[in-house]
């Protein structure tokens, strides 16, 4: 657990299979650790500093392996299991810093992707190598496409975007927490699909009539968000 305020990582172990007996060890050093990801195959641990724009590389025992600079205001972090790359997001630079590892799970600086924004967090889908960087003042996503990161476009999320980012890799779904409304957006990575409701078939109603999969509009990159208002239980909208 990446403590912000305290500039330290608690660590809490179970000791049992049980779960009794829990130790908590708490490891100084950091300055305004953010967030954190897990390299499993290396078990390294790093950790997005935002008070000394670093990016630190933790061993399994607590240890500190590296400390590499980043954009100002590194925050939010993901990583990419397939490409075995750590993406930090810096607030204050409007960048994001692309890492490689290497077998051992040691960090080398890649490069920096520039942005017109403030990028609050990051989340890399490893199926399919895209790019999902989260500006909260925009109310945007901006989709970029590794390796070279070319520029895919953006998608709007709600307000206040920007203190949770993850990836669900069975499922290719984004989800971005949204303080500002209290709502999560989600993304499909990939490519749409239509899949029935699993209340009743669409049909016309009383307040406005239904969307069919056929008839679908089409919602891009780069336009507002659509909604739909849902009157009775199963009333359906489709947008692909």
């Amino acid at each position: 657990v990446a403590n912000f305020g305290g500039n330290s990582l608690s660590v809490v172990k179970v000791r049992d299979e049980d779960g009794v007996g829990v130790e908590k060890l708490d490891i100084p050093g950091s300055a305004q650790p953010s967030f954190s990801v897990f390299d499993p195959v290396s078990e390294r641990l790093y950790v997005s500093n935002h008070g000394d724009a670093t990016l630190r590389v933790m061993n399994w025992d607590g240890t500190e392996a590296q400390r590499l600079p980043t954009g100002t205001g590194s925050y939010g972090i993901t990583f990419d299991e397939t490409l075995r790359r750590v993406y930090v997001a810096n607030i204050d630079g409007r960048s994001v810093s692309v890492f490689q590892l290497d077998g051992a799970g040691l960090a080398a600086k890649v490069g920096d992707i520039t942005l017109n924004c403030q990028p609050w967090n990051v989340a890399a889908n490893a199926n399919t190598g895209h790019l999902f960087v989260v500006c909260s003042q925009e109310n945007q996503v901006h989709v970029y496409a590794a390796p070279d990161y070319g520029y895919m476009g953006w998608l709007p999320v709600g307000q206040g975007a920007g203190e949770s980012a993850v990836v669900d890799r069975a499922s290719n779904l984004i989800l971005v927490s949204n303080a500002g409304d209290d709502t999560v957006s989600v993304i499909y990575d990939d490519g749409p699909v239509a899949t029935p409701t699993p209340y009743c078939l669409p049909a016309t109603d009383a307040n406005e009539p239904d969307d069919l999969p056929a008839n679908a509009p089409v919602a891009l990159m780069g336009e507002s968000g659509q909604s739909r208002t849902l009157h009775t239980p199963g009333d359906t909208h489709w947008f692909t």
